[in-house]
């Protein structure tokens, strides 16, 4: 009889099968996971700063600074003072970064399809409410 596998450890490896998986559908669009999700996220906002963006999805400020000057530089966002407070600088979609999003939207609705073909609804809902659970907890 084998030791049962670990949660932690079946939700790392599933993540670096998705991620890598992500990378090469995202690919066909000149995107990686990293800046999809971080559209997604501006696409889910009156606008972020890349502070909001880095606790968001909890990595440093400098690694989001990055991501959002690349994702600036490629045309996909555009940065306009925040409504809230003038001076920090908010990233809102451009109209070439909400159709570039929308493509990798339905790359990324293909591939989830695919990846989860053989699981129940009931087993998916199941497992989107755990997900959505342990992330909405506060930091570690």
């Amino acid at each position: 009889m084998t030791e049962k596998s670990r949660t932690v450890y079946l939700i790392a490896r599933l993540y670096y099968l998705v991620r890598e998986q992500m990378d090469a559908e995202l690919a066909k669009e000149e995107i990686t996971s990293v800046q999809y999700t971080v559209l997604s996220l501006i696409r889910g906002s009156d606008g972020l700063s890349s502070a909001q963006l880095a606790r968001r999805y909890r990595v440093k400020p400098q690694s989001m600074h990055k991501t959002v000057r690349d994702l600036e530089a490629a045309g996909l966002i555009e940065r306009a003072a925040g409504w809230e407070n003038k001076k920090a600088l908010v990233a809102v979609l451009s109209e070439k970064g909400r159709e570039r999003l929308a493509r990798c939207d339905t790359l990324i609705d293909a591939y989830e399809r695919q990846l989860f073909r053989d699981a129940p609804a009931e087993d998916l809902e199941a497992f989107r409410r755990v997900a959505k659970s342990l992330m909405e907890r506060p930091g570690p």
